[in-house]
């Protein structure tokens, strides 16, 4: 790679995590990232929350998203969460990983599989890249992006990554400041 194309890559994961420090909402940070989704040539987007070990339908995992209702909905229905390879790499890894068809075949059970391969195509969301991230508290997580786009090189992986771990962060932040219990006003400012 060309020192002006590295400097350009740089710059963009750069560009992106000053954004992101701006952002103050959930809402701007669900804009952020489908404006990132479409810029990078994806589908949608995902963000996990897995500090939950008995959820048992993928929606209950789900911050925010931009997967088609009516997918995240098959998804659950079908049950599909508990043979997930995704959700099972997602569990002993801490590095990013790509998924395609050759990924989804790789499980057990030829029904499930045929199921989430032909879900996914449906969608046009076969392939995806997998972000395992945390925030300050140690609560873990996973920003993804879906759509039919192939491999990503190792330096766009990366900062990709590097993006997902800061809307990650910030977006925990929001998270802890909406859950703060105001403070009781006093008799003053009654």
């Amino acid at each position: 790679m060309q020192k002006t194309e590295t400097a350009a890559v740089q710059s963009i994961g750069v560009d992106c995590v000053r954004e992101i420090a701006d952002l103050n909402t959930q809402f701007d940070i669900f804009r952020f990232l489908k404006r990132l989704t479409e810029a990078w040539e994806f589908r949608a987007f995902m963000v996990l929350d897995l500090s939950s070990e008995v959820a048992s339908e993928l929606s209950q995992y789900t911050i925010i998203t931009s997967w088609p209702a009516e997918l995240l909905q098959r998804y659950d229905e079908e049950g599909l969460l508990q043979t997930s390879l995704v959700m099972a790499q997602l569990k002993k890894t801490t590095v990013p990983f790509s998924v395609s068809v050759d990924f989804l075949a790789g499980g057990d059970g030829e029904t499930a599989k045929k199921t989430v391969i032909n879900l996914f195509e449906r969608f046009e969301m076969i392939n995806s890249v997998w972000f395992p991230v945390h925030d300050i508290t140690m609560r873990r997580g996973a920003v993804s992006f879906s759509g039919n786009k192939t491999a990503l090189s190792a330096s766009r992986l990366a900062e990709l990554f590097y993006i997902s771990s800061h809307v990650f962060a910030r977006l925990s932040e929001i998270r802890r400041l909406d859950l703060r219990v105001p403070e009781p006003l006093s008799e003053r400012e009654i």
